[in-house]
């Protein structure tokens, strides 16, 4: 192993010394500015994948038509954007910890409760003026987005992990007054 990473390490070392000398300045510009637009088109394809997804596992949910498959694949699929937003945001470290999340759901009430904030969670964070004006720099607003995705990103982990009793618990519970 330590040969690959040397003749790697060999190979990028070559790399940069074959492109000297430096780019000129306008092909670095041109090169910002394309790096720019698919930052941005990764930032807009998460943001929009996370409310629709969002959307569309409350709307199941709601019908009585989630399945244990279609639960853990929306939590999966949401944490994937919210992570990716998070990577995509320059926000620092202004949040270090979620707001505290139920680790295991149990019971039909509990799933309900936990879908229902994840969703609510979800559109607060898109509806946050943060994203509305990125000219002024609100650093509570700021904050509490970024909590607001930390903890979008661990309670759907959570809702992902015990996907598996939800169609069971769902079922036995329905017939329950």
């Amino acid at each position: 192993m330590p040969l690959a990473i040397n003749s790697m390490l060999l190979f990028s070392l070559l790399s940069q010394l074959m492109a000297w000398p430096p780019h000129s300045v306008g092909q670095v510009r041109v090169d910002a500015q394309r790096e720019k637009a698919v930052i941005r088109q990764q930032f807009t394809k998460s943001f929009h994948d996370l409310q629709v997804v969002s959307q569309e596992l409350l709307r199941e949910h709601d019908a009585g038509q989630l399945t244990t498959a279609q639960l853990s694949k929306q939590a999966k699929s949401i944490n994937k954007s919210a992570k990716s937003l998070r990577t995509l945001m320059a926000l620092g470290e202004l949040a270090q910890e979620p707001y505290p999340v139920e680790k295991v759901l149990a019971k039909a009430d509990e799933f309900d409760k936990s879908i229902r904030r994840l969703a609510k969670m979800i559109f607060d964070f898109s509806h946050s003026p943060h994203h509305q004006n990125n000219k002024v720099f609100d650093t509570t607003e700021a904050t509490k987005v970024q909590k607001d995705l930390l903890t979008i990103i661990a309670l759907s982990k959570v809702i992902e992990a015990n996907a598996k009793n939800y169609a069971r618990i769902s079922v036995s519970e329905a017939g329950k007054p």
